[in-house]
């Protein structure tokens, strides 16, 4: 699946084949609303959902470092590095996410999930800058986040409900980070992204950002 309207550009999501975006609900996605509805739920069906959502987020992280201000050999060491690490880790959520579900007689999820990959789509064509990328990547922590609260409640297996509030504070990580970077590149002060960082230098209001 490619990432069309990016000039000069052809993002791609890598592990994910070429596939319709505009997919119907599958059966355990309905299956999982209806027992929301009803008051009940299902840890299979969550956890398998929660393997998708992770797929997506990696292969977004892996779509954009493609772009040069992202993973070329002139962008911020430091940004280059932390979206290498982070894609790696939702790599690794969606593994563990999956033995989950396995365990529980599920089965592994492969594919992204379907909405996620129309919230991805739809942000390509505006990716012509470190912010830009920052706001979408920032934005798909935030769903997982939001999602992985509800499952830590949702969930009746202790060690599914233990893995996703693991995941969960990663998550919390990745946001604050990614806000740091987000605003340090909206005032043109990414050369200040340095390891390990000068905080003499930080502007006053990166405090705010990650308390």
């Amino acid at each position: 699946m490619h990432l069309p309207g990016v000039p000069d550009r052809d993002l791609h999501l890598t592990g994910t084949p070429d596939r319709d975006l505009h997919l119907p609900m599958t059966r355990r996605r309905i299956l999982q609303a209806a027992l929301l509805v009803a008051g009940g739920n299902d840890d299979v069906a969550l956890l398998e959902a929660a393997a998708e959502v992770e797929n997506l987020v990696s292969a977004a992280y892996g779509a954009v470092m493609a772009l040069p201000f992202v993973g070329g050999p002139d962008a911020n060491e430091f940004v280059r590095t932390f979206m290498t690490t982070t894609r790696d880790e939702h790599a690794r959520h969606a593994d563990a996410f999956n033995g989950a579900a396995t365990r529980l007689g599920g089965r592994p999820q492969s594919e992204p999930d379907p909405s996620l990959v129309q919230v991805v789509e739809k942000a390509a064509p505006t990716l012509d800058s470190l912010g830009a990328v920052v706001s979408l990547v920032l934005d798909l922590e935030h769903r997982a986040r939001a999602a992985w609260q509800a499952n830590v409640a949702a969930l009746t297996d202790p060690a599914a409900r233990r893995l996703t509030a693991t995941v969960l504070g990663v998550e919390a990580q990745h946001a604050a980070i990614l806000s740091v970077i987000d605003l340090l590149a909206g005032n043109n002060a990414i050369p200040l992204l340095v390891q390990p960082p000068d905080l003499n230098r930080m502007p006053a209001a990166v405090g705010q950002v990650i308390r």
